[in-house]
C-alpha cells in the first residue's frame, strides 16, 4: 500500500511540476490601462493567447489619478510592457518608449487618422499605434439654438441673445473659464491653432504670444491677443456657474464645446437631456481654418521591457482590422483606423459628427511638455 502510495504521490508530483514548467515557459506581457474594464480585451487577449500559446496577456486598469503618479516609476521598470498615452504626451515619453520595428510611418500616415499617426512619428520612427481617436464639436440645446453657429462670431452673438432673454439664468457657451469645464486648455488651444498663431520656435521655445505677420493696415498682428480678448469677452459664462455638463443637462447652458464622450457624462444627469451636435466653429477671417482639434489614445511599449518585440506583435494585433472594430464597439469610442470610419459617418446620430471631423481634425502642435504649456497658458489669460 505504502509503495502504490508512494508512486502515486510521485506521479501527481511529477504532473504538477509539468504544468509549473508550463506555465513558467509562457512569456507575460503586463498592459495598463485607464478608462477601458477588462471586458474590452477579454476577447481580443484570448484569441491572441489562442494563437501564441506561449504568450500570456495580462490587463490591468488604474485610475487616471494613479496611472499618472505610477507611470514614471513604472516606466523604469523592466515588468511593463505595454501602455497606454494620450496623443498629447508621446513626445514627453519617447525616451522611455521603444520604438516599433514591425510599423512604418507610411504605414500610419495610409492607415490610421493623420493626427493619431503624427502623434506616433517622431524623427521618422514609429513610437506607438493609435488605439482610437476623439475631437471636438459644438453641443447645444435645440430647445435653446435653433441653428446651430457656424462661426465664432455667430457662437457668441447668440451665446447673447439666449443670456439676455433669459435675464442671465441661462448661460449661452460655455468658453472663458478653466475650472468648471474639463480640457478647457484644450479649447483655448484650439482657438489660437484656427486663428494661425504659431506656438513654438524650432527649440521648442513658447512663442504663442508672439506677432505673426502683419494686418491690412502693416501693422505686426498678434493673433495670440484676439484670442485672448475672444475669450475673455464671454460674459454669459464665468467660474461661479456649476460643472459645464451639469447646466447643460438642466437646461441651464444653451452651448458648450466638448469631445464625444461628454454626450453620456450629460446625460448621467439627465437621461432625457435634449443634446444635439454641430461642428466646430471657425473664425470668419479664417475659413480654410475650420478644423477640430484631435484627442486620443495610442498603444506603447515601455523601452526597458525586454519583451519589446513580443509588445509589439501584440499590438499590432490589437489594431487589426477585426480587433480594432471589435475595442471600438465595446469601449464606444471612435476607431483610429480610417477603414472603420467609412459608411460610419452617413448616421444621423449625434456621434457622427465627430466621426465626420476626425479625419480633418488636427493634434497639438508637437512638444515635450504641454502640460507645461497648458499651465502657462492659464497664467497668459488671466494676466491684464
Amino acid at each position: 500500500m505504502k509503495k502504490v502510495l508512494a508512486a502515486m504521490l510521485a506521479l501527481i508530483m511529477t504532473g504538477c511540476a509539468f504544468i509549473s514548467d508550463e506555465q513558467s515557459a509562457r512569456t507575460e506581457l503586463l498592459f495598463y490601462g485607464i478608462f477601458d474594464n477588462s471586458d474590452a480585451y477579454r476577447d481580443i487577449i484570448a484569441n491572441y493567447e489562442k494563437q501564441n500559446p506561449s504568450i500570456k496577456v495580462s490587463y490591468r486598469k488604474l485610475t487616471q489619478d494613479e496611472y499618472f503618479a505610477r507611470l514614471d516609476n513604472e516606466l523604469s521598470d523592466d515588468k511593463l510592457d505595454v501602455l497606454m498615452l494620450p496623443y498629447h504626451l508621446v513626445r514627453s515619453k519617447t525616451q522611455s518608449l521603444a520604438s516599433a520595428k514591425n510599423f512604418t510611418r507610411t504605414e500610419l500616415l495610409n492607415d490610421f487618422v493623420v493626427s493619431g499617426a503624427k502623434s506616433c512619428i517622431w524623427e521618422n520612427l514609429v513610437w506607438c499605434v493609435p488605439a482610437n481617436t476623439d475631437n471636438l464639436a459644438l453641443f447645444y440645446n435645440p430647445n435653446l439654438v435653433a441653428n446651430p453657429a457656424k462661426t465664432w462670431e455667430d457662437a457668441m452673438r447668440i451665446a447673447n441673445q439666449v443670456f439676455s432673454k433669459s435675464k442671465g439664468l441661462i448661460s449661452g457657451l460655455a468658453i472663458g473659464a478653466f475650472e468648471n469645464i474639463t480640457r478647457a486648455e484644450e479649447i483655448l488651444a484650439l482657438l489660437l491653432m484656427q486663428k494661425g498663431t504659431k506656438f513654438f520656435d524650432a527649440g521648442f521655445n513658447n512663442i504663442i504670444d508672439q506677432p505673426v505677420g502683419t494686418d491690412r493696415q502693416g501693422y505686426p498682428r498678434y493673433p495670440a491677443e484676439e484670442v485672448k480678448n475672444f475669450w475673455n469677452s464671454n460674459k454669459t459664462w464665468n467660474e461661479a456657474r456649476d460643472y459645464y455638463a451639469s447646466e447643460f443637462a438642466k437646461g441651464r447652458l444653451a452651448m458648450a464645446i466638448g469631445y464625444s464622450w461628454l454626450i453620456e457624462r450629460i446625460k448621467q444627469d439627465n437621461p432625457k437631456a435634449n443634446i444635439a451636435v454641430a461642428p466646430i466653429p471657425y473664425f470668419v477671417e479664417y475659413p480654410k481654418n475650420n478644423f477640430s482639434l484631435s484627442a486620443g489614445w495610442v498603444y506603447a511599449v515601455n523601452r526597458n521591457s525586454n519583451k519589446q518585440d513580443e509588445a509589439w506583435k501584440f499590438i499590432r494585433f490589437l489594431t487589426e482590422m477585426e480587433n480594432a472594430a471589435r475595442y471600438a464597439e465595446s469601449t464606444r469610442t471612435i476607431p483610429a483606423r480610417k477603414d472603420l470610419l467609412l459608411g460610419m459617418e452617413n448616421s444621423n446620430l449625434p456621434e457622427s459628427v465627430f466621426v465626420r471631423q476626425a479625419i480633418s481634425a488636427e493634434a497639438l502642435p508637437e512638444h515635450n511638455d504641454w502640460e507645461g504649456v497648458f499651465k502657462w497658458l492659464r497664467g497668459w489669460i488671466d494676466e491684464s
